[in-house]
């Protein structure tokens, strides 16, 4: 958990911001690119 949300398991990455990213037509390869942990 961050901050009481839910996180991405070894990381500090929070699920909603990569739910987000793919709700804003993110691809895959953008949201790594985002976040490469």
């Amino acid at each position: 958990m961050c901050g009481g949300k839910a996180c991405i398991d070894g990381t500090r990455i929070r699920v909603n911001n990569v739910v987000f990213l793919h709700k804003d037509g993110a691809y895959d390869e953008k949201i790594l690119e985002a976040y490469p942990d």
